[in-house]
């Protein structure tokens, strides 16, 4: 493990790789209340590589914050995955349902991002990509994954004929649009939790 890399840090690198230089006081000050506020380990990369690329007679601010930038759009760039056929785009969100239930789960699978990112913006929900083969991996929102084990373990103790008659009006309404494996834990999340507000909307009603 390293050693935490401050400012005093990178101030003293950059005296060591351009020791000729003839940086004034404010001109050391002016570099230091710039570059505090970054990420001082990605700072260091930057330092390093501007003197590696360019003038070695002194540091140029402008070149180093550049360099950062650069890096820093590296290590956020996530590239848009590529649909194979068997991604998706799920949109997940709550709302009090019609029938006065609060915290309903509602959601869609979108075959493109755009699309998605309608609805959850329309919805105020989330967009997550997925495959097939991932479709059940663990939530990363701890809410959410006690609500998709709360569904679950209630759809669980319903009858056959129950589930199949509340998935036969979802599917009506386009609220379920693809086939479901005959196992309650084979269905995909979204799947489950759909079916569980439906439930829940119906015991309402009662």
């Amino acid at each position: 493990m390293t050693d935490r890399i401050d400012i005093t840090d990178n101030m003293r690198t950059m005296q060591e790789l351009w020791p000729g230089a003839k940086i004034t006081e404010p001109e050391m000050a002016e570099f230091r209340s710039q570059l505090a506020p970054l990420k001082q380990d990605v700072l260091d990369q930057a330092i390093r590589l501007v003197y590696g690329s360019s003038d070695k007679r002194r540091p140029i601010l402008s070149a180093i914050k550049a360099q950062y930038a650069r890096l820093m759009d590296e290590r956020t760039y996530t590239p848009e995955p590529r649909y194979t056929g068997t991604m998706t785009w799920h949109v997940a969100w709550q709302r009090t349902s019609k029938h006065g239930v609060p915290g309903a789960w509602y959601g869609a699978r979108c075959q493109s991002r755009e699309e998605a990112e309608r609805i959850a913006k329309a919805e105020g929900g989330r967009v997550t990509c997925m495959s097939k083969a991932d479709d059940d991996e663990d939530y990363s929102d701890e809410a959410l994954r006690a609500d998709e084990m709360r569904a679950r373990e209630t759809l669980a103790g319903l009858s056959r004929n129950q589930i199949a008659a509340m998935v036969d009006r979802l599917r009506s309404i386009g609220f379920v649009t693809e086939r479901l494996p005959a196992r309650l834990s084979d269905w995909p999340r979204m799947a489950a939790l759909t079916v569980y507000a439906e439930y829940r909307n119906q015991q309402e009603r009662r």
